[in-house]
């Protein structure tokens, strides 16, 4: 009668689990800045992070209590911030996805294409919305603020607190 023999039971496992893919393998977190550079999954943003011409082929989330500052990037899917202290999108930058911002601090868009729609919900800051191309709707609801801006372009519709902008 043959023996089992777990040196080789341990051998397949780890051989299995060496091979399996890892969930969200190229994913980061920004602390800091980031230049010219391609990441090839999603960027989370906990703190401070300043984005110079850099790719995200995923979502660029900011946490609570973070700060974005994005120039000249390119996001392949949405942007989004919950409780964020400020959020500034400014020219140059490409979000193929939707830009939503939920209760957060000082919030600036400005010269930026987003390829579906801008949302701004119960923000708590100053919000300026200027001179961007959206190719789905603007909407602004309860911001403690009114936003101010203009020269927005919307392949959909100027809604509630940004019907004039």
């Amino acid at each position: 009668m043959k023996t089992f023999r777990p040196v080789w039971a341990v051998f397949v496992a780890c051989a299995v689990l060496a091979c399996a893919p890892r969930a969200g393998a190229d994913d980061r977190v920004c602390r800091g800045s980031l230049g010219e550079e391609r990441i090839d999954g999603s960027l989370h943003v906990a703190e401070a992070c300043a984005l110079r011409g850099t790719r995200v082929d995923g979502n660029v989330t900011v946490g609570p209590r973070g700060r974005l500052s994005a120039d000249g990037v390119r996001v392949g899917g949405n942007l989004q911030a919950d409780g964020a202290a400020a959020v500034v999108v400014g020219a140059g930058a490409r979000v193929d996805g939707n830009i939503q911002i939920d209760g957060s601090g000082n919030i600036r868009i400005s010269g930026s294409r987003v390829g579906g729609d801008i949302q701004l919900t119960g923000n708590r800051g100053s919000i300026s919305v200027r001179d961007n191309q959206v190719g789905g709707n603007l909407q602004c609801t309860s911001n403690r603020e009114r936003p101010t801006g203009g020269g927005n372009r919307t392949g959909g519709n100027k809604e509630d607190q940004c019907a004039r902008l």
